[in-house]
């Protein structure tokens, strides 16, 4: 049964050389002596170097550590301990735990720098399986910090790109904005229908018009009197500010200079 096992085990090429052996015995041994490589010191400096060259460089520490129990298995088998003093084997696994420590601290990521620190900290030094665990619990607490953080980005872009909803109606308290122009005298506020030029002028208008007319007026006799003794052209200022607009451009209907207004009615 052994037997069946070890050569169902096997790629074909292979199965087919220890095929003709009787025993599962024979079978272990003959494939012991044909692919074990003993205590061939190159490899175990291939092991070492890669031990110490490997690094995280992104991946997931679960990928890490295991690629690194990998090679610590391989040096465990061409590296047996022979020690019998049960405080020698103590002391030679404290100094195999120590070195596959520091192979796995110094290969994690920048972003773990801090929690590397603190393990070296530490009196006396952690296993790699009680490191390997605070550092799994350090980098879960930094992912879920920076979802966090990157939800509250997108949120905040969200809210500050957020498009103002156009509407046709003004806000309350908002006067709503007149758009209207007339074809024909090219003035805001009225329609080419409603244009006093072609319908005719009201009297309303036309009253409105000579009023400011004589304001105007009254502006310019006061200005062209001499002042009196002990004046002084602040006074003769403080008069005209009192009647503003008295330097408007004539038209045939003197009044306001907000032509657009005059249509607002």
């Amino acid at each position: 049964m052994v037997q069946c096992w070890l050569l169902n085990s096997m790629t074909r090429n292979l199965r087919a050389i220890f095929l003709s052996l009787s025993t599962a015995k024979e079978v272990w041994d003959a494939v012991t002596q044909t692919y074990s490589i003993g205590k061939d010191a190159s490899k175990l400096y291939e092991l070492r170097c890669k031990a110490l060259a490997t690094r995280q460089n992104g991946t997931s520490l679960s990928d890490y550590y295991g690629t690194l129990q990998l090679i610590w298995q391989e040096i465990d088998v061409l590296r047996p301990s022979k020690m019998k003093c049960s405080d020698d084997v103590a002391a030679r696994t404290t100094e195999i735990s120590n070195e596959r420590l520091y192979d796995f601290l110094a290969g994690l990521d920048h972003h773990l720098d801090r929690i590397r620190g603190q393990v070296l900290a530490e009196d006396p030094l952690p296993s790699v399986q009680a490191a390997y665990a605070q550092v799994c619990s350090e980098a879960n607490r930094q992912a879920t910090m920076l979802a966090g953080s990157h939800v509250d980005g997108s949120a905040m872009t969200t809210t500050l790109h957020r498009p103002v909803p156009r509407s046709g109606h003004p806000k309350p308290g908002q006067k709503e904005l007149d758009t209207r122009q007339c074809t024909h005298c090219g003035k805001k506020k009225h329609t080419r229908e409603t244009c006093f030029e072609l319908v005719g002028y009201p009297d309303w208008w036309v009253d409105k018009q000579e009023k400011g007319k004589e304001k105007k007026k009254s502006v310019a006799n006061l200005a062209s009197q001499p002042l009196p003794h002990g004046s002084s052209p602040h006074m003769d200022q403080s008069a005209l500010r009192v009647f503003p607009n008295t330097t408007s451009t004539s038209s045939p209907y003197p009044g306001s200079s907000d032509k657009g207004a005059d249509w607002s009615w």
